[in-house]
This record gives structure tokens, sequence and C-alpha cells, in this order.
């Protein structure tokens, strides 16, 4: 639905902004505003739509919604925004749905398991398999490709993917708290196994940036549940709520894509580019879509199953460009270790949107709701 038309646009107001600076500024702010007002509008009819509007309106103006410009988003987006999401899933969550996901141990296990240990081992089987063969990409961008394979899951994404499609949320938090904690120690010891580089990470810092960015809200909203008043208001503004969410997610695309447009500055090769735009999001929808098979297979209920799917089939850019950064600090390369999950973090959002009446019907999600 005018996905050319939108993509026109941005390359207009990229136009402005490069042959009139002073002007073009401001007009790359106003087809911006345009953009986001009528991603309001696709919000309500379809996620996807949404997206190409809001990568659209950061092509036209990415100093607006870049980390560190005018509107903030690390703190807007990244910090308000994540903490929002877990305090708005957690008003809709009973405290014995949150106690059943925590002592689901085996499916806990299962994602965990997927996450941090099929991802790097299959990722290292096929890096190893190119690097036989001869493949013309770079090496440091297949090295790239096993650093993303050593993350954790996101922390919010998975979450807002389960919501709307229906799954367990109580069971998409729990893991979302199990991933990115067993990170701190697991991911550095698949880095010194895969690539032989070692990293001293705080433990304490991130169990600081857990409890105040997911624990704390989801406590608070819990804690709201006790109100009549705002269990009422949570159970009659539904969609209001989940509007919400949606818009956070379209922020968190924006400001991803911003950040894309105003410090790409990566010399790729054909292949790389292909590897990047065409490789990871075919391997992606097929692991995706050969997950939901599997799990359709196993005793396990499509709510759940969906919250597993989500949680383990995605990597986290959060935690994922801090460690990066850090292990690779003045390393020439360092462009290339990042590009994979910089790649991989919107993709997880187009595809696990577009991908979602396909995971419904295999999984008999909606049956099930029924």
């Amino acid at each position: 639905r005018g996905h050319r038309a939108v993509a026109l646009g941005g390359e207009a107001g990229a136009a402005s902004w490069n042959h009139a600076p002073g002007v073009g500024r401001f007009r790359g702010l106003s087809a911006c505003a345009s953009e986001v007002r009528r991603a309001g509008v696709l919000l309500e009819e379809q996620l996807p739509d949404g997206m190409a509007v809001a990568v659209a309106a950061a092509h036209m103006a990415p100093w607006l919604g870049e980390t560190g410009g005018p509107l903030r988003p690390e703190l807007t987006v990244g910090k308000l925004g994540c903490s929002t999401i877990f305090f708005l899933s957690s008003l809709s969550l009973r405290l014995s749905d949150l106690t059943k996901a925590a002592t689901s141990v085996r499916l806990n296990a299962l994602v965990q398991l997927t996450s941090l240990g099929a991802w790097p081992a299959v990722t290292w089987c096929m890096v190893a398999l190119m690097r036989a063969l001869g493949a013309p990409f770079s090496s440091g961008l297949l090295d790239g490709l096993l650093v993303t394979a050593c993350l954790p899951t996101t922390v919010n994404m998975c979450v807002l993917m389960t919501q709307k499609a229906g799954g367990n949320v109580a069971l998409a938090i729990t893991n979302a708290v199990i991933a990115n904690t067993l990170g701190v120690f697991v991911t550095p010891l698949l880095l010194f196994s895969v690539l032989g580089k070692t990293i001293d990470v705080k433990f304490a810092a991130v169990c600081m940036q857990l409890a105040s960015r997911v624990l704390l809200p989801v406590l608070l909203g819990q804690l709201a549940r006790n109100s009549g008043t705002v269990t009422a208001f949570a159970s009659t503004h539904k969609k209001g709520i989940k509007y919400v969410s949606e818009l956070i997610i379209l922020g968190v695309i924006f400001n991803t894509f911003c950040d894309s447009f105003s410090r790409a500055s990566l010399a790729l090769g054909r292949a790389d580019i292909l590897l990047l735009a065409l490789g990871m999001p075919v391997v992606y929808t097929l692991c995706f879509l050969c997950g939901a098979r599997l799990l359709s297979r196993l005793p396990i209920a499509p709510a759940d199953a969906t919250a597993a799917l989500y949680c383990a089939s995605q990597k986290t850019l959060a935690f994922g460009l801090p460690v990066i950064r850090l292990i690779f600090a003045g390393s020439p390369d360092l462009a290339y270790y990042t590009a994979p999950i910089m790649v991989l973090h919107p993709l997880q959002l187009f595809l696990g949107s577009a991908l979602m009446p396909t995971l419904k019907r295999t999984l008999k999600l909606e049956h099930a709701a029924e």
C-alpha cells in the first residue's frame, strides 16, 4: 500500500537535505512529521506498513531520531519506552501467570539452549563452511555473524511481538530476564570459544539495568493491579494499550534506522551486501518457519510456543553493541562486527510481524484462543 511512493518520498527528502542544507533540514522535518502522522493511521491496519513509513521518515530526517538527537530516543524510546512496555504488559498479567512461567523449567531451558547454544553452533558451522568453500565475504563480516549469534535475546522486542501475536507474555518476560542475565556470563565464554576473545562484563551494572527497566516496571504493574480502578481501566482500554505498545515499536525502528542512515560509513563489497541484505533475511525466515513447524509438533500450548519462538529467534542490540564495542575497541574491523546485529535488529521487527499470520496458522493460535 503505497510503499513505493513512501520510498520515493524518502529519496526526495534526502535530495533536499543534500542540495539545500539550511532549508532541507526543515523540509525533512516537515516531511518526517507527515510520515509519523501517517504511521499512526497505518498502525491501526497493519504494523508492517507503519514500519515502512518509519524507515522512510528516518531516511528523510535521520538527524531527528538518531541517538543523542533532538528527540533523545535513548531516553524516550530506550529507557522510558522499555519501562512502559513492561509496565503495560504487567497490568494485563495475573501474578499466577508470572509464577507459572517462571516455574516452566523445561520450556525455559529449551528457549535458552536454542538462543545461546543452537544459534552459535549452527552459525559457526555455516561460517566454517563458507570459509572452506572460499566464499567471497569479508573475514570481519563472517566474524560479525559469529558475534551476533553469541548474543542473548532481546529485552523488550520479544515481549512486544509475543503480545501482538497473542502469545504467553509472562513466559516472554521471564525468558527475556533469564537470557540477559545469563548473557553476562555466557556471551563472553562463547566469544572466547569461537573467536578467542575475552571480555570483563560488569555483572552488577547489567543486573541493575535489568532491574530498573524490566523487573521494577513489572512489579509496579502488579501492584497497580490491586487497584480495582486501574484493573478496570486496563480491561476497557486494551486497544489503546496495544496502540501505545506498537507506537513504541515504531519508535525503536525510527531510532535504529536514523542511526544507520546517519553513521553508515561501512565500505562493503557486493558479496557482503548480498549476505546482509539477502542472505540474512532468507536464513532468518527459514529458521523462524522451521521453528514454528517444529514447535507445532511438540506438546506445547500454542501461546507458550509463540513466546518461545520469539524469544529464541531474536538477538539483542541493546546488550550487543556495547559488548562488541568493548571487546573490539580499536579494531579496524569494528564496523564489520557490528553490521550483522544492526541489520538483524530491524529485520527481527519486520519479519517477526510479517510472519505473524503464518505463525498463528501453524500453531493454530487463534483457534486455541477461542
